[in-house]
C-alpha cells in the first residue's frame, strides 16, 4: 500500500513523482471531492478517497524539482482531473514559488559589485540579462536609426534568409559586448545538434535559436529545439533565448497558421505573448522570447498640390496693366500734393505756430502742411 494505517499517523511511504501522478490520473475521476462526513468512524467513506487524492497532489507540490513542476503541469491540463483543477493550479503555483526559492543562489559581494558596475557576467543569468539588454538596444537602433538599419535584413522587397539575418545580427551584437564575451554561430550542442548562436563567457554558454516568421516550426521551435536540444547543454543550465524575426505582412513570407485555428498576431508584442503562453510553465522562468522587429517602417503619405496654369488673353493683360498704371499715378500725385521733394521727403513748415495752417503730425514730431490748405 502507498499509505500506512491511518491510526499510525504516518504520511505516504516513499513514492516517486511518476507514481503519484499515475495514482491521481487513475483515481481522480473516480473519486471526486465530497463534503466531510458527519461521522468520523471508518475509513471507507468517499471523503477518505478524495482526501487521499488531495494528499497525493500536495505531495507533488512539496517537491521542488523540475520533475514535479512538469508533472503538475500535465495534471492541470489532463481532462480526467477536472474535479481537482482548482487545487492543482493552486499547488502548481506554490510549487513554482518553492522551486524559485530553492534554486536561488545568493550572489557573492564580488558578483554584486560586478553587476552594479556593468562588469562581466557572474552567472548564466547575468549573461542572459546582458544579452537581452543589448538585443533591446539593437531593436531601438534598427527601428529609429538615421541610417535605415532595417535594410540589412532585406533584399529588395523580400526578407533575407535566416542565416544571413543571423550574420547581420551578429555584426551588431559583437561590437556592443565586452571582448571577453564571444558570439559563436552554429555551435555544436548535445547529440550533434547545432544552435544558431551561443553566447559564451568562461564556463557559461547561452544558446539562441533564431527563426524567421515564415518558418513552419516557428510556433513550437522554442520547446522542440531550444529546450529539448540546446538548453540542456552543460554550459546553459536550462537557459536560452528564442528569437523570432518579425518582417510584418510580406506575401509568401507570413506566419504559418497557429495551432488549433487560433487568431494570428497583428504585432510583435502579440506574437511574443503567444509564444510565451505556449511554453511549459516550468520553463517560462528560464527561457526568454525576443521578437526582433525588422519590418519596413510605414512612411507617412505625402500629398502634392497640383498647380493649375492660368492663362490670360491680351485684352485681359491690357486691362490689368492699365489698372496698375492708374494706381501708380494716383499714389505719386498724392505725394506731390503733400509737398514732397524730389526724393519723396515731406516739405517742412517752419513758420510761426500762429501762422501755421491746420496740419497733421509727420515724422520726428514736425508738422506737415495740410495739402488741403494750400501752400
Amino acid at each position: 500500500m502507498v499509505r500506512a494505517d491511518r491510526h499510525e499517523r504516518r504520511a505516504l511511504k516513499p513514492t516517486s513523482i511518476s507514481q503519484l501522478e499515475f495514482i491521481i490520473l487513475i483515481f481522480a475521476n473516480k473519486c471526486p471531492p465530497v463534503p466531510h462526513p458527519s461521522s468520523s468512524w471508518g475509513d471507507k467513506h468517499p471523503w477518505n478517497a478524495a482526501e487521499f487524492i488531495r494528499y497525493c497532489i500536495n505531495a507533488i507540490g512539496a517537491d521542488s524539482t523540475e520533475e514535479a513542476s512538469i508533472s503538475l503541469s500535465r495534471l492541470v491540463s489532463a481532462s480526467c482531473t477536472e474535479a481537482y483543477r482548482d487545487q492543482l493550479k493552486h499547488i502548481s503555483a506554490q510549487q513554482l514559488r518553492l522551486r524559485r526559492d530553492t534554486d536561488f543562489l545568493v550572489p557573492t559581494f564580488n558578483a554584486v559589485k560586478q553587476t552594479l558596475s556593468n562588469g562581466l557576467p557572474a552567472s548564466i543569468d547575468d549573461l542572459r540579462a546582458m544579452t537581452l539588454d543589448h538585443l533591446n538596444s539593437i531593436q531601438e537602433y534598427v527601428r529609429d536609426s538615421d541610417t535605415d538599419a532595417w535594410e540589412a535584413f532585406w533584399i529588395g522587397k523580400k526578407p533575407k534568409n535566416e542565416n544571413t539575418c543571423r550574420h547581420r545580427l551578429l555584426d551588431q551584437l559583437r561590437p556592443q559586448m565586452p571582448t571577453e564575451v564571444s558570439f559563436v554561430p552554429e555551435t555544436l550542442m548535445p547529440e550533434g545538434n547545432r544552435a544558431d548562436i551561443v553566447v559564451i563567457y568562461h564556463a557559461y554558454g547561452l544558446p539562441i535559436e533564431i527563426k524567421g516568421q515564415w518558418h513552419a516550426k516557428v510556433w513550437d521551435a522554442a520547446s522542440v529545439q531550444l529546450i529539448e536540444k540546446y538548453a540542456r547543454d552543460w554550459r546553459a543550465d536550462d537557459r536560452g533565448i528564442y528569437l523570432v524575426l518579425w518582417f510584418g505582412n510580406v506575401p509568401g513570407k507570413n506566419l504559418p497558421k497557429r495551432p488549433g485555428g487560433l487568431p494570428a498576431p497583428s504585432s510583435p508584442e502579440q506574437l511574443r505573448q503567444m509564444l510565451i503562453d505556449g511554453l511549459p510553465l516550468a520553463d517560462r522562468a528560464r527561457i526568454d522570447v525576443f521578437i526582433l522587429d525588422v519590418s519596413k517602417p510605414v512612411r507617412a503619405r505625402t500629398f502634392r498640390m497640383s498647380c493649375r496654369k492660368v492663362s490670360f488673353d491680351d485684352a485681359r493683360l491690357m486691362e490689368i496693366s492699365q489698372t496698375l498704371a492708374a494706381l501708380t499715378t494716383t499714389r505719386f500725385s498724392a505725394i506731390g500734393d503733400c509737398g514732397a521733394g524730389a526724393f519723396g521727403e515731406p516739405r517742412i513748415d517752419r513758420s510761426p505756430p500762429e501762422d501755421r495752417p491746420q496740419s497733421t503730425r509727420g515724422r520726428h514730431g514736425y508738422r506737415v502742411a495740410d495739402p488741403r490748405q494750400g501752400s
